[in-house]
């Protein structure tokens, strides 16, 4: 039996921390220890209701950043599609499709095959 690891995992949840938060710090504590055994372990460990609440608000505070960055991430992707709508001045103005693709974080290939679905005409380059 894992003697140590048990105790640490008891402390950690009488102190309210989540299964999850457990399993983070045993990992940096470079103990590995299933969710299954810390069910068995702490199955007779009760919480206070001020420590529900406080993982309650935890939980919600990651809910909440989970979708912060679902919507940066759509806000990014929506200046780049902008940005893609100047990429063929861009190109009728003398770039290449790989400098193109450069400023976009994209490969070249990706930026002909958006000029093609547009019904913009552009030379292959080698």
């Amino acid at each position: 039996m894992k003697t140590k690891e048990k105790k640490y995992a008891i402390s950690l949840r009488e102190q309210g921390k989540t299964f999850t938060e457990i399993i983070e710090h045993m990992k940096n504590k470079g103990y590995n220890v299933s969710r299954g055994s810390l069910s068995n372990w702490l199955k007779d460990i009760k919480l206070t209701d001020r420590q529900l609440e406080a993982i309650k608000e935890r939980e919600e505070e990651g809910r909440q950043r989970g979708r912060d960055k679902i919507v940066e991430k759509i806000k990014g992707k929506k200046r780049q599609i902008i940005d893609y709508k100047n990429a063929f001045v861009l190109y009728q103005k003398g770039m290449t499709l790989q400098e193109i693709g450069d400023m976009y974080d994209v490969s070249a290939a990706s930026i002909g095959r958006l000029f093609k679905r547009k019904g913009l005409e552009c030379k292959r380059e080698i």
